[in-house]
């Protein structure tokens, strides 16, 4: 099963500019930051946030900095240097905190297994918002409520055109193993293996919050997740019926397979696999970035030091 990189758009803000949310399917890191200092320019002393989770760590796991195959590192840029500039100016969350160990996120978490009340709430001054993959899966039903803030998942994608994905549940043949013959036959079995797993897991399992990549079992599984949420969706009264049960079928089936279109195309669109190294990014990156955000450190001196740090890495 793999996971996804992708945002929801803040309806108002980017009408606010003149952009039209539902002509965007991909945003790279440029564009990101572009659409958020044109809303912050127009809102003049009004405080909006990037996200609710943003700091400039997330420039580096977006942007993918070194390449251990090419043994290339992509950090002292022009590029780079103007997003960290920009950065040092882009208020952090109150649930952000930079401290010497580490980077402390104090996130906030919602449940209940219905629609999460951010996406209806007024909260106007954040220009992005992450959803992880189907734990919302009801967010293409959504789309026409009138008090909805949000839009459709958006990919991330690198200035090298990689929309990348990460691995959520994998499997892996040691190389000394006496019995890897058996083991490929797993998981030729797996990929073949075309029954949704949904009923299997509880609804709030996130088992079922990623995508699999055996495409039959995707088409099934999904299919379940959706059909689940939609019956969700009109118990809460975000998606509406009438008396006519005809036609409220007809309705729940259009939408449950538009949304299941929507959704495969955000898998099959995926090309590059993430590799997050949390190590790397702890010891050989933080630290000068938390130089670099107290003010102790300016963003030359800081970009030069993580090059330096991340070229013995890759050398090494």
């Amino acid at each position: 099963m793999v996971g996804t990189d992708t945002v929801l758009l803040n309806r108002q803000l980017f009408e606010d500019i003149g952009v039209d949310v539902a002509e965007i399917d991909s945003l790279t890191l440029a564009q990101y930051l572009d659409y958020y200092q044109r809303a912050v320019a127009l809102h003049g002393e009004e405080t909006i946030y990037l996200n609710p989770g943003f700091t400039p760590m997330e420039f580096f796991m977006m942007e993918g900095v070194y390449d251990i195959e090419r043994g290339t590192v992509y950090v002292n840029t022009p590029e780079l240097r103007n997003h960290l500039e920009l950065a040092i100016n882009i208020p952090l969350s109150p649930l952000i905190e930079f401290t010497p160990e580490g980077l402390i996120a104090m996130w906030q978490g919602v449940s209940g297994g219905g629609t999460d009340p951010r996406f209806f709430a007024d909260v106007r001054n954040y220009m992005y918002r992450f959803v992880s993959d189907l734990m919302e899966p009801y967010i293409f039903f959504i789309q026409e409520h009138p008090e909805m803030i949000f839009s459709h998942p958006v990919h991330r994608v690198t200035d090298r055109g990689e929309i990348r994905f990460s691995t959520s549940v994998s499997s892996a043949i040691m190389q000394g193993s006496e019995n890897q013959e058996l083991a490929w036959e797993f998981l030729r079995f797996a990929m073949e293996y075309s029954e949704s797993m949904f009923e299997h897991f509880h609804h709030d399992s996130g088992s079922s919050y990623h995508f699999p990549v055996n495409r039959q079992m995707f088409e099934n599984q999904v299919y379940d997740i959706l059909s689940e949420s939609y019956s969700v969706m009109v118990r809460w009264n975000k998606v509406s019926v009438t008396e006519d049960e005809d036609l409220d079928y007809a309705n729940r089936k259009e939408r449950i397979e538009y949304a299941l279109t929507r959704f495969r195309q955000i898998v099959e669109s995926l090309n590059v696999e993430s590799r997050h190294n949390q190590a790397v990014l702890n010891s050989l990156i933080y630290p000068d970035i938390y130089l670099f955000m107290t003010g102790q450190q300016d963003v030359d001196r800081t970009l030069e030091n993580i090059q330096n740090r991340l070229e013995i890495y890759v050398a090494e």
